[in-house]
């Protein structure tokens, strides 16, 4: 976050990068993106029903089939808005609340629809939630992606205070790497490194499919989260 001094690694062969905020110099390495996407209940859809793109949902045919965490929802449309321009988003938005009756509510309820499959869709969502549904709760869930979308940046740090500074940096050096970064795509299915220049199975899979997506740094996050804010009184229904 810009003003507790995060920032991110920008070379693509990088290992660390110093920054300087309002804490000093801190050393970060880039290691992994959260994709919004869309899950849905496979016992009740099919992907090759479910559109490419995102206004494809407002299709009459998913009317009252589509919910969303009300945390994640508007900071979604905050990338979204990065790529289609603040407008047509908030055209986009209304559009799914007043014609496609969109549930926006609590994340646990949400999780909980398209589990049972009393919403089977579930839009801006993550793609190892339905992952983990699947593997270890059995739930008949899984994911999509759908173009454009964001891509939010996780870093890895050494602990100003840190017992052992060295071995912490050692750490969060090797999780930023290449090494780290393809053991971690191994052991959590749907998180991966998607930056410019990425080599992770995930990264190629999206591109071999003609997804685009707008990568977290501290200027999108920004832009980002204002227009979240400005955004949530529509999809919550408190503003027209």
């Amino acid at each position: 976050m810009p003003g507790r001094g995060l920032c991110f690694l920008s070379q693509s062969n990088g290992f660390l990068i110093i920054c300087a905020e309002r804490i000093g110099e801190s050393l970060h390495g880039a290691t992994h993106n959260l994709l919004y996407a869309v899950i849905y209940n496979t016992d009740k859809v099919k992907e090759s029903e479910l559109p490419k793109t995102w206004d494809g949902f407002l299709d009459p045919k998913f009317k009252g089939k589509l919910v969303s965490s009300d945390f994640l929802w508007p900071r979604f449309l905050g990338f979204l808005a990065l790529s289609w321009g603040e407008e047509k988003t908030i055209e986009f938005a209304r559009a799914m609340r007043d014609k496609q009756n969109i549930a926006v509510t609590g994340t646990a309820v949400a999780e909980t629809m398209v589990k049972t499959g009393e919403r089977p869709i579930t839009l801006g969502s993550f793609p190892q939630n339905a992952i983990y549904w699947k593997n270890v709760e059995k739930v008949p869930t899984w994911w999509a992606p759908v173009t454009p979308t964001g891509a939010v940046q996780f870093v890895s740090s050494a602990l100003s205070k840190a017992p052992h500074p060295n071995a912490a940096k050692l750490l969060a050096g090797w999780l930023a790497s290449d090494e780290g970064k393809e053991i971690r795509e191994l052991e959590r299915e749907g998180v991966a490194d998607l930056r410019s220049g990425s080599r992770s199975k995930m990264a190629e899979n999206l591109r071999a499919r003609g997804i685009k997506w707008v990568l977290e740094d501290v200027t999108t996050m920004k832009q980002r989260a204002d227009f979240a804010n400005r955004i949530n009184p529509i999809v919550t229904g408190q503003q027209r």
